[in-house]
């Protein structure tokens, strides 16, 4: 029997999924909260540690993901505009170590979002 109380890992194909679903709303309009926003980037930079972490002998095979992953920030870009900073506050920024160049996903905002933001 399985042990139900063990927590699924998401693999990097399926966090790479979801991050497509992502785009894909923020091109339609970003229609969700700030907060969903910022969790959603954080998704973001979860795929980016992971890929960072995956061994060089891992590697092959992955020039399809990686390939994915690229088109999908293309599009991503192309549906944000640059945030006058990180959206998650410079301090946060100055202690995560993120930059425009480095984790540019935490700089941009939707073009199209809800006014309250």
């Amino acid at each position: 029997m399985k042990d139900s109380s063990q927590s699924h890992v998401p693999t990097l194909p399926m966090l790479i999924e979801r991050w497509g679903e992502i785009v894909a709303e923020v091109e339609l309009g970003y229609a969700l909260t700030f907060d969903d926003y910022l969790n959603d980037m954080d998704l973001r930079n979860l795929i980016a540690r992971t890929v960072r972490g995956v061994p060089p002998a891992a590697r092959d095979g992955q020039e399809g993901i990686r390939d994915t992953l690229v088109a999908l920030d293309t599009r991503f870009v192309s549906a944000t505009e640059a945030a006058e900073g990180c959206i998650w506050g410079e301090a946060n920024a100055d202690d995560e170590g993120w930059s425009p160049d480095g984790e540019w996903w935490y700089f941009r905002l939707p073009m199209d979002r809800p006014e309250d933001w």
